[in-house]
């Protein structure tokens, strides 16, 4: 557990052995311990320095080691904490963590210690092997080169290809008083060019005519500031590549899903969902199973769902909760499977999922697998059943960040169960349970249905109107699209107050106006004499004494007056009249 002695006993090890098989191992154990410390640039630089100088004499498993490794420590990826906010995170794929078995190292390390050091290349050579893009560096090649200064080796390769070399001064300086050996595998030009000058800290360029050197700050020089580190930087923008090399090289199979992993993901930060898919599918196709399995088909599922691909996406959550290993991961992959269904409005089997997902789930994702399923049971308007489900799952919702979404749900289900004469009391916890509840971004679409009907509920009119507005935006499923078109149908077709032309209604509405003035200067006392006035006219439409009690009602909220306020935004007048239901006290 000494990680420093550790490292220093592998040093050591590293200075008393000439066996260029021991010492890959030794390297490959150092840039382990380098990432367990976050120092991924360092460990990428080390096996990149050894793929440059002896790639060819390392055995193919052992260069397989050692793509996987670099590929890894260019991307910086160290082993993740799962949570339930990573699990239900669309944007989050899990993938099993790649340590170098030790034994593969004992094996690798047995093997070498009776070869003697091999003699280093006497003069430089390049052979070109074959082209694999359509630019003049996109070609594999052999590169063996003496102890160069790095300067002059540049030169020479840039002659070989017929290119101009262009160095900056502080790439000039960088490089002074280095040099550099090559004995490289068939290798990209590419991976030849970083493996020689990104552990120098410099960058290249190359626009087919002019190979362009520049320190990594210099290259970065645009956004200095944004990055902190420009070396790590600078080996993370070319993951994806060495990704790829990885999975050529890769001798121990068992590595193939992290790695394929790890490049959907870089696809996925970059928005291209569809190629994100792909390397998924792949490790799909190998026959896996287990947690394994439940893991990768999660992640394909969150990829469909963001490609907006939902019959599919359907389809890999049910496979991924069938697997039936890794409890929070099946519980995750029945909640999305119940989202899903509940938002294309078939609940009766919406309803199943979201019950095994809250059988199963823990903590966040047990309390999410509540409200959705208390939301489906209050769209089927079983208001017992949706009460039931909070009050089993109190201890899930009680804590952020989805208590505030517990207590609108559970206000929405009493409002919508409650009695005309129970409406103004249950209204006012309605009004501020809406207005606390935050944005919901993993399971937004129910979320926002239920806030437009709770906006009309409460006559919030153009509240309700502009989230519906929003609402059509979204990458949900058609059920939900045709409740919310349904919700506001009866208030989508009002007119607006201004388009009124009778000569009574223009009249009105000017005083509306002029009381909608007075309230944004503040003069809240004279707003509230001139709405009370205009509700006591005679013959008002009530589309217009709906606006107008709005407006009456925030009158009274910015005054204080909170139980007048409600009842104007349930659509009662603010003092109790003859037919209408009295305010509990």
């Amino acid at each position: 557990g000494d990680s420093t002695r550790c490292q220093w006993a592998y040093q050591e090890a590293f200075q008393r052995t000439d066996d260029i098989t021991q010492r890959a191992c030794l390297i490959l154990r150092l840039a382990t311990q380098l990432q367990e410390r976050d120092e991924s640039p360092l460990a990428a630089s080390m096996l990149l320095n050894l793929l440059m100088k002896h790639g060819r004499s390392l055995s193919k498993e052992l260069r397989g080691e050692q793509s996987v490794a670099l590929a890894i420590a260019m991307l910086g990826t160290r082993e993740e904490t799962v949570s339930p906010q990573s699990i239900l995170n669309l944007n989050t794929l899990h993938a099993p963590h790649v340590m170098l078995k030790p034994e593969h190292i004992l094996d690798q390390w047995d093997a070498g210690g009776a070869n003697s050091p091999p003699e280093p290349p006497r003069e430089f050579s390049m052979s070109r092997q074959r082209q694999i893009g359509t630019r003049p560096h996109q070609v594999v090649a052999v590169v063996q080169s003496p102890g160069w200064p790095t300067e002059d080796l540049m030169e020479q390769i840039g002659r070989e290809m017929g290119w101009t070399v262009r160095i900056t001064d502080e790439a000039r300086h960088r490089l002074r008083r280095h040099t550099t050996s090559l004995d490289t595998p068939e290798l990209s030009l590419d991976t030849v060019l970083d493996g020689i000058l990104l552990p120098l800290d410099v960058e290249w360029t190359h626009d087919g005519l002019t190979l362009q050197l520049m320190s990594t700050r210099e290259f970065f020089g645009g956004v200095e500031g944004q990055i902190s580190d420009t070396l790590q930087f600078a080996y993370r923008r070319r993951g994806t590549r060495y990704l790829q090399y990885a999975l050529t090289q890769a001798s121990d199979t068992s590595v193939l899903p992290a790695l394929l992993t790890d490049l959907a993901r870089r696809a996925l930060v970059q928005g291209e969902y569809d190629q994100a898919i792909q390397p998924l599918q792949q490790i799909v196709s190998r026959g896996i199973s287990g947690t394994e399995a439940t893991v990768t088909w999660l992640n394909l599922g969150k990829c469909y769902l963001l490609a907006n691909r939902r019959d599919e996406a359907l389809e890999a959550m049910l496979h991924a909760a069938d697997q039936m290993d890794g409890e929070v991961y099946v519980a995750a992959a029945y909640l999305f499977a119940g989202n899903i269904f509940l938002e294309d409005n078939q609940l009766d089997k919406a309803i199943p999922q979201l019950t095994r997902s809250m059988s199963i789930g823990r903590d966040e994702v047990r309390g999410r697998s509540a409200l959705l399923l208390s939301t489906a049971y209050l769209l089927q308007e079983e208001y017992t059943s949706a009460s039931r489900v909070l009050w089993e799952a109190q201890d899930a919702i009680k804590l952020p960040p989805i208590d505030d979404q517990a207590a609108f749900l559970m206000a929405m289900i009493r409002f919508t169960a409650s009695q005309p004469s129970e409406r103004e009391y249950m209204g006012r916890n309605l009004l501020t349970a809406v207005t606390n509840v935050h944005q919901e971004t993993m399971f937004g679409g129910a979320w926002d249905l239920l806030k437009i009907r709770a906006y009309r509920e409460l006559g919030m009119i153009a509240e309700c109107r502009e989230l519906a507005e929003s609402f059509g935006n979204q990458k949900t499923g058609p059920g939900l699209h045709k409740l919310v078109r349904e919700a506001v149908g009866d208030i989508a077709s009002l007119p607006a107050l201004e388009s009124l032309d009778s000569e009574n209604n223009t009249a009105l509405q000017q005083e509306l106006d002029e009381a909608r003035l007075l309230q944004r200067a503040g003069k809240l006392e004279e707003a509230i004499r001139v709405c009370e006035e205009l509700l006591s006219t005679e013959s008002i439409s009530p589309e217009f004494r709906r606006e107008l009690l709005k407006t009456l009602g925030h009158c009274y909220q910015s005054n204080g007056r909170h139980s007048e306020a409600i009842r104007c935004f349930v659509g009662l007048s603010p003092q109790t009249q003859s037919g209408e239901s009295a305010p509990i006290q």
